[in-house]
């Protein structure tokens, strides 16, 4: 029972670590449309008569997509040098804390740049479950990391497609603002599913308890011999993994971020949908993927970072040369 007990916790940490991360992505032309007033005006919630009418917006999503994953890699990248130092308890209560502040501040933000921030905070919260699930996930039956790679990856067509579906005018019709504070349930989920999978938080990760926040006991003298640099040589040989990976994302993500935003159709070939509805249905295709686990993880970041970086100056160059529009 305490075996199925893991393997469900696993996957409910999963899905609720990357949901987050997948809902600010699908928003992501909602977000920036806050300080671009001009655009909100010319370009409202409806279909386009004639495509001709596409204004261009100042800011890639490449911009939301820098801000969702650069905190996040950057703690993946450092945090195994000190991650054993910080209980396991202590991780969750500021992972699930930050992202439900962090998602707040998203959602009543009045400015592109408050938001910009809520959304570094949030990209720590989700880099730094990711990080401390994969490594304990070594204690437990191999399955538990395979109920991690299952539940990130249905959080990826659930939360894009739920975040289309309440903020589509032909079904809830939410604003993008009550649609990202619905997302609180994530964070809240995260905690109590962390709350009830440990008879009490403020317990040590480490100890004889093989329990989901209780791990055996290991000599300090292993974690002492098994330093930085030890880490490194032993990430090399993971290489052969993480190249290909990181193509595959790269690539996925420069059409994702760099592409997509600009491919609109007009009324009668989008379903009379408007641009930003088409983006957030647009997203919901890309998440169709698996996600990559463990150290390994680190090549699907840095896909996903160099895309970023590269779809900004991407979506600047498509506009001034196939949008006359462009605010």
């Amino acid at each position: 029972m305490k075996a199925y007990r893991n393997v469900a916790a696993f996957w409910l940490a999963g899905f609720c670590n990357n949901f987050c991360y997948v809902v600010l992505l699908t928003g992501a032309q909602d977000i920036l449309k806050r300080d671009d007033v001009s655009v909100e005006e010319e370009t409202p919630d409806q279909c386009l008569a004639s495509r001709d009418s596409f204004v261009c917006t100042p800011h890639s999503t490449g911009l939301i997509l820098l801000f969702n994953i650069l905190p996040g890699l950057t703690l993946k990248l450092i945090f195994p040098l000190f991650q054993h130092r910080i209980p396991y308890s202590v991780r969750q209560i500021f992972i699930s804390v930050n992202l439900a502040c962090s998602l707040i501040i998203i959602a009543l933000s009045p400015s592109l740049f408050v938001s910009l921030i809520g959304i570094f905070f949030a990209s720590i919260s989700s880099g730094l479950g990711e990080a401390s699930f994969l490594g304990l996930a070594s204690h437990f039956d191999r399955y538990t990391v395979a109920a991690w790679s299952s539940g990130t990856g249905l959080c990826g067509v659930v939360g894009s497609l739920v975040y289309a579906l309440v903020t589509d005018k032909r079904f809830l019709g939410l604003s993008p603002r009550i649609a990202l504070l619905c997302t609180l349930v994530a964070p809240i989920l995260y905690f109590i599913t962390n709350l009830h999978s440990t008879p009490s938080l403020k317990e040590s990760p480490v100890n004889a308890q093989n329990d989901l926040t209780n791990v055996p006991d290991r000599p300090k003298t292993d974690i002492e011999k098994f330093g930085a640099k030890q880490k490194m040589v032993a990430t090399k040989s993971l290489l052969k993994y993480m190249i290909p990976l990181f193509v595959v994302y790269f690539a996925e993500y420069e059409i994702n971020q760099g592409l997509l935003e600009l491919t609109v159709f007009n009324c009668d070939r989008s379903f009379s949908s408007s641009p930003s509805a088409q983006y957030r249905w647009y997203q919901m295709g890309g998440e169709l993927r698996e996600f990559a686990l463990s150290t390994v993880s680190l090549s699907d970041s840095l896909g996903i970072l160099a895309a970023a970086v590269t779809a900004i100056p991407l979506h600047n160059y498509l506009c001034s040369v196939v949008f006359s529009k462009v605010s």
